[in-house]
């Protein structure tokens, strides 16, 4: 290490939430910087010494850039509210998988070393289209996709469990109760946006949005409502296809896993019903199944990290489709996509039917869907990222194989 650059840290930025599902991903990214040379730290901004960690290290001159999922800590700043990151001079680069009506804010950090990347293309559009403009930078790169053979350690046939479906549960009836202490011309849009989107599977939220509010006389520049109404509805929407697709799992040998399906207790039947467990954990639990369960939040261009894990195992994904899906892995055994106008039960019995078909998987099938359909190119996007954070300033990588 004595041979390496004095800037040679990437700083990997995470708090606390539910499953450690950030900081999983945060370490994923981890081990693409480490392959260029770089030393890396992880940093609990929610810690004790969080905070004095991250100015120790900044103080010291040792950060080439920090990264974070959902922009954590990309708004600190110093007692002069400067931007710690312009003050510093450091790129910060804000990784996204969710839409910008959740922390808006967030998306409209006024720096020039504050760079989001997007990783689906319709998240980009509403940063584009629907918020203040900034001096940061917005680009849309896909996410890296990683053909991992290590979590192939188990052969399909003797995988001795049918059917894994891992999600935070929000029981939609309740989540509509809060939208009746709203006014009624806003009742009217969440409620015309909630049933567009249960039908259309393409819909572009903020698109209808914004026809809504237009035509109920409410302000479309009010970001705060306009926001929060697109973030009430995709809540909602995540909710009810989470709701409707283990509902219909309840009659087969499933596995339904997270918070919040307590509800569903009374209704239990073949399938079981499991408190969360950790990321780190899940994904060593993937490898036992032979069907994994998904459900998408409303987009259009994006693919369900859950649906590119269980194809890269060679289990079939029972997933709700996208275009991005459909396009990657329409043509693998593996992949079982529905519209939700199907019958649920038609569905999972043609994906239970197929599981007991197929006899082995070939992973060059799998893995060549993988690169083409999803550029699982990890080199190519570590290497747009560091490219970018130098045109902000940072120092090239140490090394470069």
């Amino acid at each position: 290490m004595s041979n390496c650059p004095p800037q040679n840290y990437v700083l990997g930025l995470v708090a606390e939430n539910e499953n450690d599902a950030l900081i999983s991903a945060t370490a994923g990214y981890a081990k693409l910087y480490l392959s260029r040379g770089y030393r890396y730290k992880m940093i609990n901004l929610l810690a004790p010494n969080g905070i004095p960690e991250l100015l120790g290290l900044l103080n010291k001159k040792e950060v080439a850039f920090v990264f974070a999922m959902a922009g954590v800590g990309s708004r600190l700043s110093l007692k002069e509210e400067i931007n710690l990151w312009e003050a510093f001079r450091i790129p910060f680069i804000s990784l996204w998988y969710d839409p910008p009506f959740y922390n808006y804010n967030q998306h409209m950090v006024d720096s020039l070393y504050v760079l989001n990347v997007y990783h689906i293309k319709d998240h980009m559009e509403v940063r584009q289209n629907y918020l203040l403009p900034s001096r940061g930078k917005s680009v849309h790169i896909l996410p890296p996709c990683e053909i991992d053979g290590g979590t192939r350690n188990v052969p399909f046939k003797e995988r001795n469990k049918r059917i894994l479906f891992a999600k935070t549960a929000y029981n939609p009836e309740q989540w509509t109760e809060d939208w009746k202490r709203h006014s009624k011309p806003l009742q009217d849009v969440l409620w015309a946006l909630a049933e567009e989107g249960t039908k259309d599977l393409n819909m572009d939220l903020c698109k209808s949005a914004q026809r809504l509010f237009k035509d109920n006389q409410l302000d479309v520049h009010d970001l705060d409502l306009f926001m929060g109404a697109a973030q009430e509805v995709d809540a909602y929407i995540r909710a009810w296809r989470s709701d409707r697709f283990a509902r219909a799992l309840l009659a087969h040998p499933a596995d339904i896993i997270g918070r919040g399906w307590e509800y569903l207790a009374s209704s239990q039947n073949k399938a079981k019903l499991y408190n969360p467990i950790p990321n780190k954990i899940y994904a060593q639990e993937m490898r036992h199944y032979k069907i994994i369960g998904n459900t998408s939040p409303l987009w259009r261009d994006g693919v369900h990290e859950r649906v590119v894990a269980g194809i890269n195992m060679g289990a079939i994904s029972l997933t709700d489709r996208t275009e991005k899906s459909d396009s990657a892995f329409g043509h693998l055994p593996q992949y079982v996509g529905f519209d939700w106008g199907d019958d649920l039960q038609d569905v999972i019995a043609c994906a239970l039917k197929r599981a007991d078909e197929i006899e082995e998987v070939s992973y060059g099938e799998i893995d060549k869907a993988l690169t083409d359909g999803l550029h699982a190119d990890q080199n190519r996007h570590i290497t747009k990222i560091i490219s970018l954070a130098q045109e902000m300033g940072a120092p090239p990588p140490p090394s470069v194989p």
